[in-house]
Parts: C-alpha cells; sequence; structure tokens
C-alpha cells in the first residue's frame, strides 16, 4: 500500500514538474509528451524551398524502421529481427524487388523492454544484449547487408523516471549527463561488435528534460532523427523542418514526414509536394510485424503500400530520386551547408 501511494506521490510530482516545463496544456499527459497523430497537419507550413543539393536528383528518398534488435519471436516475444527471426525473410525478400532502396534501421543494443514497450514490465539486463557470442553470426549478418545503414535508437528502449507514460520513452525525463551517459553506453556497444553508427533517433521520440538528448547526440553522433511533423521537436510547435534536414542547437536533424501505415493515394499528395520543394521523403515504420498497438509495423498491407509508393516514384519520376540512408542524406547535407 505505501508504495503505491509513492508512486501517486510521484506520478502527481511528475505532472507538476511537466506543466510548469510546458510539455502538457489542456490535454492528456501522455498525448503532449509523445506527440500526436499527423491529422490535419500541414507539413508545409512555413517552408521555404531550397536549391536541391541531393547530387543533380530532384528529390531524397528514405525509408527507416524503428526497434530493430535481437529478439526474434521467442519467449513469447515479438519478432524484431534477430537471429531466427521470420520478419528478417520477409523483408529482407521484399527488398530484393527494389535492390536501389536503401534503408536505415535504428537499432537498440540491449533491449529490456518487453513486447512493444506499452507497459512497465521488463527483462533483466543483458538479456539480449549484442555483445552476447550468441548472437555474433547474426551481428555479422547485419552488417554483411549492403543498403543497410545501422543507427541508434537508446540503449534500453525502456524507463521508470516518469510514471504514467510510455516506459518505452527512454529519455524522457533525462537530463543531459543522464542522456550522455546513456548513449555514450549504446554507441560503445554497438561500435563494440564492429557496427559503426553516425545517427540517433530517440525512443518514442522525447528528447528528453527541456530537450536535453539534442545536445548529447550532437556530441555523440553526426545527425539525429528527432522529428516528425508532430512529434520530437516539433511537439506542439514547429522547431525544425519537415522536409530538409535543419541544424538545431548544434545538431543536424533529419526529418521524418510519412509513415507506411498512411494511405498510399494521400502519401502520394505529399510526396509530390515534397518533391516540388526538392525535399527529402523519409518514410518510417517498427520493425516488426503491425500489431493492435503498433499500427505501421510490418505487414502484408503495410509492405504493400511501401511497394507502391516505390513503384509511383519510379513511374512518374524515373532517375530523379536519389535513394540513400539517412547518414548518406546527413553527409551531403552538411557539405550543402
Amino acid at each position: 500500500m505505501t508504495g503505491i501511494i509513492y508512486n501517486k506521490i510521484r506520478g502527481l510530482f511528475y505532472y507538476a514538474s511537466a506543466l510548469k516545463n510546458h510539455y502538457v496544456h489542456n490535454v492528456p499527459l501522455i498525448d503532449k509528451l509523445i506527440g500526436t497523430s499527423l491529422k490535419n497537419v500541414d507539413i508545409f507550413e512555413k517552408e521555404e524551398k531550397h536549391t536541391c543539393p541531393w547530387n543533380n536528383y530532384i528529390a531524397a528518398f528514405n525509408l527507416n524502421f524503428d526497434d530493430f534488435c535481437t529478439k526474434d519471436g521467442g519467449n513469447g516475444e515479438y519478432d524484431f529481427g534477430g537471429p531466427n527471426s521470420e520478419l528478417n525473410k520477409i523483408f529482407f525478400s521484399f527488398l530484393k524487388k527494389y535492390p536501389y532502396l536503401k534503408v536505415t534501421m535504428f537499432m537498440v543494443p540491449n533491449p529490456i523492454f518487453k513486447n512493444i514497450g506499452l507497459y512497465n514490465e521488463k527483462h533483466k539486463e543483458n538479456g539480449y544484449i549484442i555483445t552476447n557470442p550468441k548472437y555474433e553470426k547474426w551481428v555479422q549478418w547485419v552488417k554483411s547487408q549492403k543498403n543497410i545503414e545501422i543507427a541508434c535508437h537508446g540503449l534500453y528502449h525502456y524507463q521508470e523516471d516518469l510514471k504514467y507514460t510510455y516506459p518505452s520513452a527512454e529519455f524522457i525525463w533525462k537530463g543531459e549527463s543522464e542522456c550522455y551517459e546513456t548513449l555514450i553506453k549504446a554507441k560503445n556497444l554497438l561500435e563494440s561488435v564492429g557496427i559503426e553508427v553516425y545517427g540517433m533517433r530517440p525512443p518514442a521520440w522525447a528528447p528528453g528534460k527541456n530537450f536535453a538528448l539534442i545536445n548529447a547526440i550532437s556530441k555523440l553522433f553526426f545527425y539525429g532523427a528527432c522529428s516528425t511533423p508532430t512529434r520530437g521537436l516539433n511537439l506542439q510547435t514547429k522547431r525544425v523542418s519537415n522536409i530538409y534536414p535543419q541544424f538545431y542547437k548544434n545538431m543536424l536533424n533529419i526529418p521524418s514526414n510519412l509513415s507506411i501505415d498512411e494511405d498510399p493515394r494521400n502519401m502520394v499528395k505529399v510526396i509530390d509536394g515534397i518533391i516540388k520543394y526538392n525535399g527529402l521523403i523519409s518514410l518510417r515504420g517498427h520493425y516488426l510485424y503491425g500489431t493492435k498497438y503498433i499500427k505501421n509495423g510490418i505487414d502484408e498491407e503495410n509492405l504493400n503500400h511501401i511497394g507502391e509508393i516505390l513503384d509511383y516514384l519510379n513511374e512518374e519520376y524515373p532517375n530523379k530520386i536519389w535513394y540513400a540512408t539517412l547518414y548518406d542524406v546527413a553527409k551531403l547535407w552538411r557539405r550543402f551547408k
């Protein structure tokens, strides 16, 4: 009973602190901290057209996924692409149809979240850590994929600092020093198995207390992928572009602007607009089967959506789109700017 009372008081304290720091305003805490959907959002608002920097192409395209890790569907877990993954067979078979496509996978090197991280349940630390020798063959396979970039997606993808919101939002209440220490651990784990990482995306788009994570990313990574039109850096107000990379507090931010579960007919309208602006088309999903809670996972319908978009681009803009990893995009943009 004492523990329950303590957690409720602690939760009220965090809620009050969130109000003080302008995280919440007349809407549920979880919506303001994690973000809302793309409905009724004009992603081109306040955008100014840039001179095209894309190696003489009219626009750039990247497909990216969150939550790639060593879990493979065993022990009652979802399949996130680990050693015995059936999902890998499906997705990499799909990729063979589009050999020019470049994909950025945001990886969790020591996942302790259970299933999709909506509840305060976790595995023991290091249970799925990437440095375990049993994953060595899988790591070699990951590194052998020529069109795949591995980027960082936190250390654990789990937090217990802020109750009554997503446990998966790992950095949601961390200060800069805590963010830095956590990212160092994650980066070191990945690099210790020979995976070079240049980018980082916050789990659940939570950029830390007062955006503390942004400073930590700028010190450790070549780029951050920290915004959608309504989440991350663009939570509550637009701070960075939805269609171009942009520096924010010394961090080069690369935006995501579309999700693979959206209707392709609606996506095409947005894509045509991005191309008119000579922007970046950044199509995101989660690397697991689509579920009740995660609509933009990999299932037959969403793979068809991706295929429809790629076929449309090939038909309407043949040889005019630059297919790149987010690291490729960041390198070119830094030279451009």
